[in-house]
């Protein structure tokens, strides 16, 4: 006799209302958990991708720029912001996460995510330095972002032409504004640009529809450039925070036309430029086309000095006549020289170690031909340095011919392995022969590339006429050392 059995199977749609009660279950345990506030928590640290927001310069002849900052939740939990606001509000707005405004409180941030701030400058301030803070409080703790901007009065040229029919025959710029400089400036044929001591210019990154950089000065006429020691005349770009400091390639630089004549740059700064001072043509003066005197071009992306002659015959007057002047940190060359023509250099420092940047050409360039002629070159160095991290800084590239290409260095410390035309002149491939101070610590503008006792360079030079002192005024003695530095201990 079998015992009796009991079933504990369910139906079909027993089952069916079981498995749709769990589910229903299941989707507001879920849903719970989801909108639960404790999912968000009050702890952690936030990522940002800068500690300081800067804004490019201000200028109140432009429109005011809008700064971004990315905010990112790297903790490994979903984290609730209790407050984004910034320390005063007074000179700021901020978009946050599509948000327009100057507060935003309890901002939910899952792990993983990221969020941006657009925050925009509002002040009418002129001259003045403007800070503020951007406040993120997560629980009990406040992290805090550091937001710049300086803001200046400015004269401002847009695509403008200096002279010109009806006009007078003079602009003068002086240090009362700073002078803003988007595009091209023309100093028109007859025309003479001339710019006091103290003068600051400043020119914008604006680029044409090939992306070319075309803010510059361009000389048909003639440009003065009368600085001081120690009330240099600067040329550099608008952005000023620490990223644009000592970075090339932000404006295009000073060019002169083939017809430009008798121009003069004295106890000038150009800096962070695609080439500092360009120049086209032979000379068609009587004196130098271009004379720089006492001063300072560096960090170019490019080149410092570039001269494209590609004329038939040698100007009487040198196209281009550089004296106590240092060249330093310019990406393809300090100085290019193509296509012949005239041009000396006297008591000139050109230093290029890649600190910056990467090179593999020297940084002394000079040729006398094209692919469809050959030119004449006349190119002199007098008391001059040309040092570098390179083991061959001149590239003297000539094509064949006699007395087309006649380049000398007299009294010169020069790094290279060529024999070179002139005399008294030292070569060597040691990196640290010449002894310059510190030529690759910090910055651009903090290198220092005056002699150290000992260097090759000192008592090397000979007297040279109407050329009496160094680059800071001080004397040069009987015996002046090569470069634009006479050393003292």
């Amino acid at each position: 006799m079998h015992a009796p059995t009991t079933s504990t199977s369910l139906s079909l749609p027993a089952m069916k209302r079981v498995i749709w009660i769990w589910a229903v279950f299941l989707l507001v345990i879920v849903a719970s958990c989801r909108l639960q506030p404790d999912n968000f928590v009050a702890k952690g640290a936030l990522d940002f991708d800068t500690d300081t927001v800067f804004f490019d310069t201000i200028f109140t002849t432009l429109p005011s720029p809008t700064s971004r900052l990315v905010v990112r939740n790297n903790s490994g939990k979903n984290m609730l912001i209790s407050e984004i606001k910034f320390e005063t509000g007074e000179e700021y707005t901020m978009i946050f996460d599509g948000i327009t405004a100057n507060r935003v409180e309890n901002y939910e941030l899952a792990d993983g995510d990221s969020a941006v701030a657009f925050i925009k400058f509002t002040s009418t301030k002129k001259d003045e330095f403007s800070r503020d803070r951007l406040l993120f409080t997560v629980g009990n703790n406040t992290q805090k972002v550091e937001i710049e901007a300086f803001v200046w009065d400015a004269i401002f040229y847009r695509d403008s032409v200096l002279g010109g029919f009806g006009s007078s025959n003079l602009t003068v710029m002086g240090p009362d504004k700073k002078h803003l400089i988007d595009g091209q400036l023309y100093v028109a044929e007859g025309h003479t640009l001339r710019i006091l001591p103290g003068t600051q210019l400043y020119f914008t990154s604006r680029k044409d529809a090939g992306f070319n950089l075309i803010s510059s000065i361009v000389v048909f006429g003639r440009l003065l450039v009368e600085g001081a020691q120690g009330n240099e005349v600067v040329f550099q770009q608008t952005r000023l925070g620490e990223r644009y400091d000592e970075s090339g390639g932000q404006w295009r630089g000073i060019a002169f036309a083939d017809i430009a004549k008798a121009s003069k740059i004295d106890h000038a700064i150009i800096k962070n430029g695609l080439i500092g001072v360009y120049l086209q043509g032979g000379n068609v003066g009587v004196s130098p086309k271009v004379h720089i005197t006492n001063s300072e071009i560096r960090s170019m992306g490019a080149y410092g000095i570039l001269a494209l002659s590609y004329m038939p015959s040698l100007p009487n007057y040198p196209q281009l006549l550089v004296e106590n002047t240092l060249i330093h940190n310019s990406v393809n060359a300090n100085v290019g020289l193509y296509g012949g023509g005239k041009c000396d250099f006297r008591h000139t420092t050109l230093a290029n170690y890649t600190v910056d940047f990467t090179r593999r050409s020297p940084q002394l360039a000079i040729n006398n031909y094209d692919t469809i002629a050959i030119y004449p070159t006349q190119v002199s160095f007098e008391n001059c340095l040309v040092w570098g991290s390179e083991e061959e800084e001149f590239e003297a590239d000539s094509f064949p011919i006699a007395n087309a290409y006649d380049v000398t260095f007299s009294t010169c410390v020069v790094r290279t392995t060529l024999p070179l035309k002139g005399f008294n002149t030292l070569t060597a491939n040691s990196l640290d022969f010449p002894k310059f101070k510190d030529p690759t610590a910090g910055r651009a503008n903090e290198r220092d590339y005056h002699l150290t006792m000992g260097s090759p360079a000192i008592d090397l030079g000979n007297p040279i006429s109407g050329l009496t002192r160094d680059k800071e005024g001080k004397p040069h003695i009987v015996k002046p050392d090569a470069g634009c530095y006479e050393f003292s201990e």
